[in-house]
């Protein structure tokens, strides 16, 4: 039973602050609209896939190891991970691309490599405002990886799976994320002021509020007149 009085409290003074919950809403809806649609640059991502693999080698019988191949291939992967993001990859792709030193050094930034759970492909990602020079830049990066594998660590066990496609829309901002995201914030903030709001105002406002600071009940109501002339 209490604990319906309690929540029939917060409710009503919800109702009582229903101003500041609709202005806190309106307000952080606002906010999100106007950087979502208006502020905020569409980026564009682009990916390519690379498939990492390491020469078959055998034991003294003859036997593949491929407990050991495993090693190396996970090994491989993440040395190779690092490797697309180094200045001898990232200066061959800004050479393909026409890029200054100052462009060249924001590169890095723009690309993102990760590897697929439990395979041996390397997913290669480029996001920029320009969606055509996110996909060059992408296939750029898998060729310059490709050719500085083979020019420096001497090996070609690499291999282009997917190529970039130049992307149709862009991938942020997302604009139902956004305006969601802003409807919780902007709910949560306007109960929480609402609240604060109550807590900081001393007024008394019901007869159970009287009844509860003076320890009393209320035997009567004087009734409000209204006064002519």
């Amino acid at each position: 039973m209490e604990g319906n009085v309690n929540l029939l409290t917060y409710l009503l003074l919800l109702k009582r602050r229903a101003l500041v919950v609709v202005l806190a809403v309106v307000v952080a809806l606002g906010a999100a609209g106007a950087y979502t649609f208006f502020l905020a640059r569409p980026q564009y991502t682009a990916n390519t896939v690379l498939f990492v693999w390491q020469n078959q080698s055998t034991d003294s019988t003859g036997s593949t190891m491929t407990y050991n191949d495993l090693l190396i291939n996970q090994n491989l992967v993440s040395d190779y991970r690092e490797l697309c993001k180094s200045r001898a990859v990232t200066s061959l792709v800004a050479e393909a691309n026409g890029l200054g030193p100052t462009d060249t050094a924001a590169l890095t930034s723009k690309i993102d490599v990760t590897t697929k759970s439990n395979t041996r492909l390397l997913l290669i990602t480029v996001t920029d405002t320009d969606p055509v020079f996110a996909a060059n830049v992408a296939n750029s990066v898998a060729t310059a990886f490709q050719k500085v594998v083979v020019e420096k660590m001497g090996a070609e066990n690499v291999q282009v799976i997917d190529t970039a496609l130049v992307p149709s829309s862009p991938s942020s901002p997302n604009k139902p994320m956004n305006m969601l995201i802003a409807l919780i914030v902007g709910l949560a903030a306007g109960v929480g002021l609402a609240f604060l709001i109550d807590f900081l105002d001393g007024t008394v406002k019901t007869i159970e509020e009287i009844e509860t600071i003076t320890g009393k009940t209320l035997l009567g109501v004087v009734p409000e007149f209204e006064t002519e002339g």
